[in-house]
């Protein structure tokens, strides 16, 4: 199996970066204590790994030490899953997920909730539905039954209620 795509690394490059400062630290303390050949040899070092540390993300090089695979797939299921991978080959950095997101038929969120002083403050299960569910004018009377008991109005989004504000 081929990769996806090949990135660099972020991780090594911090490395890199950290490895320039390391270098001229060692040169700012190695200076007038070492022979000249040692010194010209640090000076050496440190512009290779300032080359090193410079380099951008320029399309393929043998920097790209990230290996990302990923999928996405399930349409016709009606859950759309997205499955990522990536790992460096250099530094070891890793990270996977998947995620299954549902978008037909329409399924009402439920949310646990914990509203004190409302009917809802016992922790109650509700159910969440979208605007277009609902209708304009029962969305408008759940809008003002929230403002009676002093709750702010929910974000609306295109697929429904997402949060209070």
């Amino acid at each position: 199996m081929s990769a996806d795509n090949w990135a660099a690394c972020p991780r090594c490059k911090d490395n890199k970066v950290d490895k320039v400062a390391e270098l001229e630290k060692q040169m700012e303390e190695a200076y007038g204590k070492v022979a000249l050949h040692v010194y010209r040899d640090m000076e050496q070092a440190l512009v290779v790994a300032r080359a090193e540390a410079e380099k951008g993300d320029s399309g393929y090089s043998r920097d790209n030490t990230f290996r990302e695979d990923y999928e996405i797939y399930g349409a016709e299921k009606g859950v759309i899953t997205v499955s990522y991978g990536g790992s460096c080959t250099v530094c070891g950095l890793r990270l996977e997920f998947q995620e299954d997101h549902p978008f037909y038929p329409p399924i009402p969120v439920q949310m646990s909730t914990d509203f004190p002083g409302t009917p809802f403050g016992r922790g109650d299960t509700i159910m969440i539905m979208t605007q277009a569910e609902l209708g304009n004018e029962v969305w408008r009377q759940v809008l003002e039954f929230r403002g009676k008991l002093g709750l702010k109005a929910p974000e609306l989004h295109d697929e429904g209620l997402a949060g209070f504000r």
